[in-house]
């Protein structure tokens, strides 16, 4: 009988009821999973993509912090400390529109999960990708950008590893809290924080931190909605992953990838404006302790899409070995 992972959470999606989240997960293992290797059945079951998903989508951008004339560069804590060095290896970084999503799925094939991910924006990729023609085998880059997840926490082990392993996205564990401000006003603004996991993930028992690394309250706007689909946005939402490395090293149980991996999000669904100030304890209303995420100071104003569906999580072919 699998172990059920259960964070606790505790509220709803302002003027949503809350989703149970739950996923299941199996004994602690102690190896990470190339894409080669055969998926192992203590971590659960081998979900590949596409993927169909819905739920709650809300998203913030960061304001610059930057002179439009200066180079681009990445703030603190847009990687995990164990994968910056590897990662620099992987493009370089070249700016673009950064934003943050909080995401709550209500319907997944992995079970419902709760989601915070950055994207600081676009970074070079290797010649051939998403072209159709593949590595050029020099190790040459090519002159196009994508948007790239450098962070990334969701709420279960089976969408942390599946994720991983399909995407190349660099999931990790965390448990997400949503609590009214107002337990009498169910519709009211809502605070999410997320705690960083401090054990190994696959443990059947994780232990998470005392205190929130991310932290905001969330207010919906009192405007009404409008139909919006993604790909109507001036914007291109594709993501280009590089391959994981084996952080089994470091203690944690994370899976490991060999190539290059690109997939198109598409979000359909009502949208409206949302309210986010930043929660965490301490002065200068900050969302996030710039550690375990980055400390990007969002815009208050933000949108989100409300019963989303991203109907397009497939992953375009993958180019370029480990490297």
């Amino acid at each position: 009988m699998p172990t059920v992972i259960e964070p606790p959470t505790s509220a709803a999606t302002p003027g949503r009821p809350a989703p149970a989240i739950s996923s299941p997960a199996g004994p602690s293992t102690a190896a990470a999973i190339p894409t080669s290797v055969p998926y192992p059945t203590p971590l659960g079951r081998e979900v590949p993509s596409p993927w169909t998903l819905k739920g709650d989508a809300y998203w913030f951008f960061p304001s610059p912090t930057l002179l439009p004339w200066s180079p681009p560069e990445l703030p603190e804590g847009a990687y995990q400390a164990t994968a910056a060095t590897s990662a620099e290896r992987h493009g370089r970084f070249v700016g673009g529109l950064a934003n943050i999503q909080l995401v709550r799925y209500t319907e997944s094939p992995v079970w419902p999960y709760d989601e915070l991910l950055y994207v600081p924006g676009s970074f070079e990729m290797p010649a051939g990708l998403g072209d159709g023609d593949g590595d050029d085998g020099g190790g040459r880059r090519s002159n196009k950008a994508a948007l790239r997840i450098t962070r990334i926490y969701v709420s279960t082990l089976a969408s942390t590893v599946n994720g991983r392993r399909n995407w190349n996205i660099p999931k990790r564990l965390a448990r997400f809290a949503f609590d009214p401000v107002d337990p009498a006003k169910l519709s009211g603004p809502t605070r999410v924080s997320v705690f960083a996991c401090l054990s190994n993930a696959a443990s059947g028992s994780p232990a998470f931190a005392p205190e929130p690394f991310f932290s905001v309250i969330l207010t919906p706007s009192i405007l009404p909605s409008f139909p919006l689909k993604s790909q109507y946005l001036p914007l291109d939402l594709r993501l280009v992953m590089p391959p994981l490395d084996d952080e089994t090293a470091a203690g944690h149980e994370l899976v490991g990838t060999e190539r290059w991996a690109s997939l198109t999000p598409s979000l359909v669904g009502p949208c409206r404006a949302v309210w986010g100030k930043g929660a965490l304890t301490g002065p200068g209303n900050r969302w996030t302790d710039g550690v375990g995420f980055p400390d990007t100071k969002p815009y208050s104003l933000g949108l989100v899409w409300e019963n989303v569906r991203p109907l397009s999580c497939r992953p375009d072919k993958g180019v370029g070995e480990r490297g």
